[in-house]
């Protein structure tokens, strides 16, 4: 159903906002938002903002004296993070709370007034404030804001009862996309799950699954193929050891998601060319891990295959393979890291690996040309998959940005949902 926009419009005194409906008032934020003053309140659960929403944080983690600084923000209460505005361009900064909890003392906390503002219309507005225009006003070298800045800035209102009509409408439409991209994201799940199996079950079955087995030295691999040989992780790669001397190279690499891809120097924040002699060089065909963070993060896929010559942080463990095909090894490291062979290697509170640590992992040795069969079915299958995730990837993205849009076009006016059913 085509939307229409209002029938009569003013010019609005602020860019983000552009036109808006005649009948809507202009006024500074404040008049509608009061800041609440800091409250403390140990009894409550720790939270914090994250994308847009109140969430709670694990209070075990925060010292006992810094959490006795956290001010309360109850359910209806808006919240602001106003620091680090230059630096995080990307986080949603705003949330009006559904829970009871307390937050670092950083945070303004914001109260509605009920006759001139509907909070959830006041939610959906302040998200639109912030991704247009908030961050704007930490602009140069200045991080960090207050209720003042805010407060001082222009918006413009509907009536209350159009604001509760406009906050439905919102919360309807975003219903239906929400749960749309919940259905996209589940899809975009099971093949990774699939892709994730079709690996680990080629690297440790091989592709014939009618020959004999044989149980392994690994005890997280079980059976594998008779005919298949077993090594330790040092016979077949040597550790790299290249230090770079200066900005020697032109490629700046990193480890992304199971890919070595390019960095943009230029963008490197608080690096100096300096800085990069305490970096590596690898060459085409390395392969690299990172072994660190373990037990944080057990979800990153740890090794990837250099596709080119460059520098990478020393934090990576970069190794030469030697008489066994790359891309095989490469795919087997990744199936014993979906099995939490590496995490279970730190064990305990450890976060990192080295090469003395993996060098007497056993590796699964099957014959060369076996080696480059399971290659070869694994590309092409899971280039499949990876086109069918990637336009799921694009479709939730689109539907993303069509939410946001809409929200926008609501709150801002260009739409006009008064009679929409």
């Amino acid at each position: 159903m085509k939307r229409l926009p209002y029938s009569d419009y003013q010019a609005a005194p602020v860019g983000w906002m552009e036109d808006i409906p005649a009948h809507w008032s202009i006024e500074k934020i404040k008049f509608s938002l009061t800041e609440k003053a800091k409250v403390a309140a140990p009894e409550l659960p720790a939270g914090a903002i994250s994308y847009g929403k109140v969430v709670k944080k694990d209070g075990d983690k925060i010292a006992e004296e810094t959490l006795a600084t956290y001010q309360e923000v109850r359910a209806g209460e808006f919240l602001i993070n106003p620091i680090n505005l230059n630096y995080d361009l990307v986080s949603l900064r705003t949330a009006l709370s559904e829970m009871d909890v307390v937050v670092s003392p950083a945070y303004i906390v914001l109260r509605a007034k009920e006759a001139k503002i509907d909070t959830r219309f006041g939610n959906y507005l302040l998200h639109i404030f912030d991704i247009r225009h908030m961050k704007t006003l930490g602009a140069g070298i200045r991080q960090t804001i207050g209720f003042q800045d805010v407060g001082n800035c222009l918006w413009a209102l509907p009536p209350i009862d159009e604001q509760i009509v406009i906050a439905n409408f919102i919360d309807r439409e975003t219903w239906r996309i929400d749960k749309l991209i919940a259905f996209k994201q589940k899809q975009a799940i099971l093949l990774k799950e699939k892709r994730d199996a079709l690996i680990t079950r080629a690297v440790t079955n091989g592709l014939n699954g009618c020959i004999s087995k044989k149980s392994s030295r690994a005890a997280w691999v079980g059976k594998i193929p008779s005919h298949w040989e077993e090594a330790p992780f040092s016979a077949f790669a040597i550790e790299r050891r290249l230090k770079n001397l200066g900005m020697l190279e032109a490629n700046l690499l990193s480890l992304s998601y199971g890919r070595i891809v390019r960095k943009d120097i230029n963008r490197n924040e608080g690096l100096l060319p300096n800085s990069f002699e305490t970096y590596q060089i690898i060459e085409k065909d390395d392969l690299v891990f990172r072994f660190t963070d373990l037990q944080n993060d057990k979800r990153s896929l740890r090794s990837a295959i250099a596709g080119e010559r460059g520098i990478i942080t020393s934090a990576y463990l970069a190794v030469r393979v030697n008489d066994m095909n790359p891309h095989y090894l490469n795919y087997l490291m990744r199936s014993y890291d979906l099995l939490k062979v590496f995490y279970s290697m730190a064990g305990g509170l450890r976060q990192s690996l080295g090469f003395d640590d993996i060098k007497r992992m056993t590796i699964l040795v099957p014959p060369r040309e076996e080696q480059i069969e399971i290659v070869k079915f694994l590309q092409s299958e899971i280039s499949v998959i990876d086109a069918v995730i990637s336009k799921l990837s694009r479709s939730i993205e689109l539907l993303r940005e069509h939410r946001t849009a809409l929200i926008a076009a609501a709150v801002t006016g260009k739409i006009d949902v008064r009679n929409v059913a």
